[in-house]
C-alpha cells in the first residue's frame, strides 16, 4: 500500500486540480469486498426424524469449518482496509498543509481533533475539518 499514498499525489496532489472528494471515492473503489458470513443451519424440532437431525449436525459442523474461514477472510479484509486508511490520511494530511504549516508537536492533536468533529460525516468532512484547524496556524 505504500504506492499509494504516491499514487495519490501524483494524480490528485494538486491544489485546485480535483477535490478530496474525488480523491475519497476513489479510494473506496480499491476497498475489497466484505466477506459474506456464513448462514448457522437451524436446529430441527423436537418432532423432526433422526435423519433431520443428523443432517444438521453434519450441516453445523460444516457451518464451524466455514466460520473460521470467514473469520480468517474477515481479518484479511480488515487489514486490508486499514492499509488503504492509513495511506488515505496520510495524503489527507499532506494535501491540507498540515505536515508544512503545523509543527509537529501538534499533529496528532490536530489529526484527533478532525476526526472527532468530521469521521460520522466521512474523510471529506474530516479533510474540511483539518483545513480549518491547519488555518490557525498560517
Amino acid at each position: 500500500m505504500e504506492n499509494l499514498f504516491n499514487y495519490l499525489m501524483k494524480n490528485y496532489g494538486f491544489p485546485g486540480y480535483s477535490t478530496i472528494s474525488e480523491v475519497v471515492d476513489y479510494v473506496k473503489t480499491l476497498y475489497p469486498k466484505y466477506p459474506e458470513r456464513p448462514s448457522k443451519p437451524q436446529l430441527p424440532t423436537i418432532k423432526s426424524t433422526p435423519a433431520e437431525h443428523r443432517e444438521y449436525a453434519d450441516s453445523l459442523e460444516k457451518y464451524n469449518e466455514l466460520m473460521i474461514t470467514y473469520s480468517l477472510d474477515k481479518d484479511e479484509y480488515q487489514e486490508k482496509e486499514r492499509e488503504i486508511n492509513i495511506e488515505l490520511e496520510k495524503f489527507i494530511k499532506e494535501m491540507s498543509g498540515m505536515n508544512r504549516q503545523v509543527p509537529e508537536k501538534y499533529h496528532a492533536k490536530l489529526w484527533s481533533k478532525a476526526w472527532e468533529d468530521g469521521h460520522a460525516n466521512g474523510y471529506t468532512e474530516v479533510y474540511q475539518e483539518l483545513c480549518d484547524l491547519v488555518d490557525i496556524f498560517e
